[in-house]
């Protein structure tokens, strides 16, 4: 992915400004920033055997130069002002560096700022392209990128910038080639309209086992084409759409493919925006789904009543092994919702609650489901306000737990003395690893 070099340098300027407010050499950043990008610039152009316009690069020196020349006389005010002056000085060269070349050059011939001089060393012997205009790839380059990452019985393809219509060609290959088992196109720019391009070629498609959209533009109504797909499809076992924007619909619309899906074992949802109502809509399935084993909803916005739809539902399921509810809004009344759950289910190994609110209190909710589990090995509580009271409920609630074996704690504020007295409560059970 290109990024503007003007673009990095305004970023640079509220981290270096914090050094220059606390005064940690303010003239000595500020004449760095001034002068290392320029330089390197000017280095370029004197190396560049090319014929291309350079009078920005002068002209910025000269401004430096003047500046510089003004301040040996100006001294006595700007050592009275020197905090403002360093902030401002630097915030104008960044600025000068990014346009202000351009605004002069525009009077006197053909502008050129310095962020584009080392561009234009680097490109001078390529054919000049059409200004604003994004760079897209070609037919040819993406049918490279496919051909060079098939392996040969997976596709991936990961911070590429494919967009919609460079899934035409991916959809094609896929409906060529029969070997292939695993697509991986995650981290690039495709929408509603390259899901389905992909969804439509995999309905009838009997080799591919998992599908990784994670970290594109998908929202709602790719969510619908993939839940059609998920409703036809035979061998799909691995979807993962993380970092999308599927929303309460398009929850809804994967949740009701679930109810007749009978071959997809994990679904990744990570930041998807479905909420409590979309948790509602996956409840629902997962009374009717008898083969889901993972399911993420980490940072979804999910509540207690979100927990509740979902515990509720998985008091009748069978197949459920891992769960992941972390960085959500889960207080002690979603504890006390998954501590009912950990009493009755025998399926679930895997639970993750890092980054809620239970507290001491839902700690100690949890302490009571699992002094009853007999399956769950791996439960992640860190970052959840626990304290030293919360981690005494769970030392006692696993003195007798047989299942358990790691139990993370980390992030929960809790003592040294505490650590010893949980560690002495739970010095019988040789299984369990606690880390806090």
């Amino acid at each position: 992915m290109h990024v503007e070099r003007s673009s990095i340098a305004f970023g640079m300027l509220g981290f270096l400004a914090l050094y220059m407010i606390i005064g940690w050499k303010n003239d000595v950043v500020c004449n760095f920033i001034a002068v290392v990008y320029p330089i390197y610039a000017s280095l370029s152009a004197i190396q560049s055997p090319g014929t291309n316009d350079y009078r920005h690069l002068l002209i910025y020196w000269v401004v430096y130069s003047s500046i510089s020349y003004a301040e040996y006389f100006w001294c006595f005010m700007i050592d009275f002002l020197l905090l403002f002056y360093c902030l401002g000085k630097c915030i104008f060269f960044i600025w000068f560096m990014a346009h202000g070349s351009h605004l002069i050059c525009r009077y006197i011939g053909n502008g050129t700022t310095i962020s584009d001089s080392l561009r234009n060393g680097e490109e001078q012997e390529q054919q000049p392209q059409e200004p604003n205009k994004c760079v897209q790839l070609s037919k040819v380059d993406v049918q490279q990128l496919i051909s060079d990452s098939i392996d040969p019985s997976s596709i991936s393809i990961y911070g590429q910038i494919l967009t919609d219509q460079d899934m035409v060609i991916v959809a094609d290959t896929l409906r060529n080639n029969h070997d292939i088992e695993s697509v991986t196109l995650s981290s690039n720019q495709i929408g509603d309209q390259g899901a389905q391009y992909i969804a439509e070629v995999l309905k009838n498609n009997e080799k591919v086992v998992c599908l990784n959209f994670d970290w594109n533009k998908i929202s709602e109504q790719g969510a619908r084409y993939l839940g059609e797909l998920l409703q036809t499809n035979t061998t799909l076992e691995i979807l993962n759409l993380n970092l999308n924007e599927i929303g309460e619909q398009g929850g809804q619309y994967l949740a009701q493919a679930l109810e007749h899906n009978n071959t997809l074992t994990t679904l990744t949802l990570d930041s998807a925006r479905i909420g409590d109502q979309g948790a509602k809509y996956f409840a629902e399935a997962l009374q009717k789904n008898k083969k889901l084993q993972v399911l993420n909803f980490q940072a979804n916005r999910i509540s207690d009543q979100g927990v509740q739809y979902l515990t509720d539902a998985l008091q009748n399921n069978s197949t459920l092994t891992s769960l992941y509810l972390h960085y959500n809004e889960i207080s002690e009344e979603g504890a006390k919702y998954l501590s009912q759950l950990l009493e009755t289910n025998g399926t679930l190994v895997e639970l993750n609650l890092c980054g809620n609110s239970i507290g001491a209190q839902g700690a100690q909710y949890l302490a009571q489901g699992l002094a009853k589990n007999e399956t769950l090995t791996m439960m992640d509580l860190g970052l959840n306000g626990i304290g030293d009271e919360g981690a005494k409920h769970l030392a006692k609630g696993l003195q007798n737990n047989k299942a358990l074996v790691t139990m993370k704690l980390y992030g929960n504020e809790i003592s040294a003395e505490t650590i010893e007295e949980t560690k002495q409560i739970l010095e019988a059970n040789k299984n369990l690893t606690m880390d806090y």
